[in-house]
């Protein structure tokens, strides 16, 4: 279990990384905003137009060039960070069935022990070695 928290813990810092070296936060947040500064940009050299302000296209047209180049940039970066972002549910996910499957383990453990059928004399401990695959094993279709 010790191991699939430090898988989760792993890719959250990859992700958390990655954001860090593109420079950005929330990824799907930022994308939002460089489209809404974009189709601001385009407004208002539409309305530079009407008014005939034709003076002020060239700094319109190298804004919306700018906000556009960075739009595509993180929009190239949505791919690797969604798939870091599944690997990140995915971990935890895994992570979050083993302490179910452990608080299950320990709840049926301590359900045997008050019944008193059964007492641990010696803990158990996994082989050392593996287990041959080729030992036989009993098959109930066999019998028949």
């Amino acid at each position: 279990m010790e191991d699939a928290f430090q898988k989760f813990q792993a890719a959250k810092q990859a992700l958390a990384n990655y954001k860090r070296s593109h420079q950005i936060s929330d990824l799907p947040d930022e994308i939002g905003a460089q489209r809404s500064i974009v189709w601001n940009l385009i407004l208002e050299k539409g309305k530079a137009s009407a008014i005939q302000q034709t003076d002020q296209f060239p700094v319109y047209d190298q804004l919306i060039s700018q906000h556009q180049a960075e739009l595509q940039r993180l929009t190239a970066l949505s791919d690797e960070c969604e798939a870091l972002q599944y690997n990140i549910t995915r971990a935890e996910s895994y992570y979050e069935f083993l302490v179910d499957k452990e608080t299950e383990a320990k709840l049926k453990e301590n359900e045997v022990l008050r019944g008193g059928f059964i007492q641990v004399v010696e803990p158990a401990y996994p082989p050392r070695e593996p287990v041959s695959p080729s030992t036989q094993r009993y098959s109930p279709l066999e019998a028949y």
